[in-house]
């Protein structure tokens, strides 16, 4: 582990405590027909002649001591004896520390240390990591990948992808992973990892989550495909965000993921090409920070219900009406984003209700010249809003044309405003306390149960919709990774994640972000502390691992197989109790579906643990079945597996045991 760290520190200089973790396997996609594929699989590919021409005339000579290991192979046995960074490769912090994730992944899988070099070799093969922009050569020799791979679609052609897909490609004896951007070489690179290594990377801690089985000799078996993913944003926004936590960056990369909460600087998340999205309610901050601040002008906040101006403090929002409430807020975001030549910068409403500014907020708007919205209009609000960050979107566009301003549409403003939004805003689609025991996409509004802004799913999915048709730009914030009870219950909700994606990945939405939370010790987290004792995030994450896991792979293929992902978790991270553990989840399930078959009672991420008892475990009658199953799991597993599920089987037990009366058997 001190090699790896002392690797990442060369590379990244500012993300000094980089732990090992997180990836797994897309395979082939079973994608609608009005959807292009997301994955490929291609045949062998034939050389293109290109005479004398060295495609890596730029690289220095291999060194004479080079040391070639022989226990990594292709299918005919050929030796893999190097990774190859292209002299300009070698100067992209990305592709860099791709190498060395591969190099890092053979050493600790197969204990052979691959050279990393700029240039193949004779009576060997090497694995070569390139971009068009570093090597030419895949450009022409790969032409058609690259063009594949550059297709990102639109809503016009029914689909779109994201810009870091991947192309693994065998060429002779070598084989090159092939990005049209340094991160989706950096995803290839994973992709190879765990679909030839077998690895899979579950936790933060590497010790906990680096799943693999030592081998003597690795064969590079599976090449010759290429994958894209629908979304061009994948993420999680983690709460916790104050305590340091790489790990859990780096985690979530593994997994291709794309998107960091914003924990550290722009500069610092380069280097594993993660985009910064610092979701946060910021836009009273935002007016008390700008150069241009006046701290005697009343008018920039609020007034109480007589018309009397509020202090900041007491201020719910800032006002929304006001010319000088725009350009204060304005200044302030160009200055921030030309300090740190931000690429996003994300303006957010507080997280509180309807702002008073008497006598403005009770007259109507005109938001376009002719055009009113009325008080009483339920997107009244949100239209108000939304011209007014129209404002200051075109004054960043003038000045900072290459930063993308982002917003939540987030409580009154949830619904989609009168207003077309500009092209440079990436809006940030929150759909607080939706119901996640019923689909999101409830078109038949089947869902009855009512949220406490008054509104059911087909409400919120009518809203996204609409969204769609004043928006470019659309990124989706879920509440699969914050709940109440997080510490106490997994909700089996992978199902539903995937309908959510397939659903989004229709309608053409850019990026998925749910909330969640850093898989570090150093969080606690007062929301879930309920019960006896402190919850840590660490606890959330050993209770969740599973379904965090399913997210991140849905997120790059919403199309694979949910009941196969679990069995390969289960069969990987559990050994010899996979079988047990596949029974507990299937358990869960179970529980769930009966529970929701005749419950009607509201379940969002505000729901208590001793809701889900009630409603899921003790309702159906499986308390204990469960008990004796998590037990019978435990006592068969061994070694790390072993304290995975005891991390599990701890609380639910003892939970159902405290509540139900269940007596355990003796010794367990």
């Amino acid at each position: 582990m001190k090699s790896v760290i002392s690797v990442l520190l060369s590379l990244l200089l500012l993300l000094p405590l980089l732990i090992s973790c997180g990836e797994t396997t897309p395979s082939e996609s079973g994608s609608p027909e009005s959807v292009s594929s997301y994955h490929e699989d291609l045949s062998e590919t034939e050389p293109i002649p290109l005479g004398e021409v060295d495609p890596f005339a730029d690289s220095d000579p291999l060194p004479a001591d080079l040391q070639i290991p022989e226990c990594v192979k292709n299918a005919d046995g050929t030796v893999i004896g190097t990774i190859v960074l292209p002299a300009a490769a070698s100067e992209d912090k990305t592709l860099s520390f791709a190498a060395e994730e591969l190099r890092y992944h053979f050493e600790k899988v197969t204990g052979a240390n691959l050279p990393i070099v700029g240039r193949t070799g004779d009576e060997y093969g090497s694995i070569v990591l390139a971009t068009p922009d570093t090597l030419p050569f895949v450009a022409e020799q790969f032409s058609d990948d690259i063009a594949w791979l550059a297709d990102l679609g639109s809503l016009d052609t029914g689909s779109k992808f994201g810009s870091d897909g991947f192309s693994i490609r065998k060429l002779g004896d070598d084989i090159y992973v092939i990005g049209n951007t340094a991160r989706g070489t950096l995803n290839g690179v994973y992709d190879l990892i765990e679909e030839n290594l077998g690895v899979l990377w579950i936790r933060a801690n590497e010790e906990e989550g680096l799943i693999y089985s030592p081998l003597e000799a690795a064969v590079i078996a599976k090449t010759d495909y290429r994958e894209k993913s629908p979304f061009e944003y994948r993420g999680w926004h983690l709460c916790g965000e104050q305590y340091p936590t790489p790990a859990t960056e780096l985690l979530n990369s593994r997994n291709k993921l794309n998107t960091a909460s914003g924990v550290f600087s722009e500069a610092a998340l380069k280097a594993i090409a993660v985009r910064k999205m610092p979701f946060t309610h910021n836009v009273k901050s935002l007016i008390l920070t700008s150069p241009i601040y006046d701290p005697d002008e009343a008018e920039y906040w609020n007034t109480d219900q007589e018309g009397n101006w509020l202090s900041p403090e007491a201020s719910k929002q800032i006002n929304f009406w006001s010319e000088k409430a725009l350009e204060v807020l304005t200044a302030s975001v160009i200055e921030k984003i030309k300090a740190e030549n931000l690429s996003v910068f994300f303006i957010g409403v507080e997280d509180n209700y309807d702002p008073v500014v008497l006598p403005e907020s009770g007259l109507p708007y005109e938001y376009e010249p002719g055009k009113r919205v009325s008080p009483d209009d339920a997107s009244y609000i949100s239209t108000v809003y939304f011209s007014f960050i129209n404002k200051v979107a075109k004054a960043v566009k003038e000045e900072c044309p290459e930063c993308t301003l982002a917003t939540f549409a987030y409580l009154t403003t949830v619904r989609p405003p009168k207003c077309q939004v500009e092209d440079n805003i990436l809006v940030v689609y929150a759909p607080c306390g939706d119901n996640l025991t019923a689909p999101f996409f409830d078109r038949d509004r089947t869902n009855t149960q009512v949220n406490w802004l008054g509104y059911v799913n087909g409400d919120l999915c009518e809203f996204l919709e609409e969204w769609t048709r004043v928006c470019d730009h659309l990124c989706i914030y879920n509440y699969y990774g914050c709940q109440r009870a997080s510490a106490y219950y997994e909700m089996p909700i992978e199902w539903r994640i995937q309908g959510d994606l397939q659903g989004y990945r229709e309608l053409g939405i850019e990026g998925v972000t749910p909330e969640g939370c850093c898989d570090s010790e150093y969080g606690i987290n007062p929301w879930i502390n309920q019960k006896k004792g402190v919850h840590t995030y660490l606890e959330v994450w050993a209770m969740h691992t599973l379904s965090f896991w399913v997210y991140s792979k849905l997120a790059w293929n919403p199309d694979l197989d949910v009941d196969a992902l679990i069995v390969e978790f289960c069969d990987k991270v559990y050994g010899n109790a996979s079988s047990l553990m596949q029974e507990y989840y299937s358990l869960i399930k179970q529980g769930w579906d009966y529970g929701n078959a005749g419950n009607d009672k509201l379940i969002d991420h505000d729901a208590n643990y001793s809701t889900f008892y009630s409603y899921y475990i003790k309702g159906p009658g499986i308390n204990e079945t469960i008990c004796n199953t998590l037990i019978q799991a435990y006592d068969t597993a061994e070694g790390a597996a072993k304290a995975r599920i005891g991390a599990i089987k701890d609380i639910v037990v003892n939970h159902i045991v405290e509540k139900s009366g269940f007596t355990l058997p003796e010794n367990s």
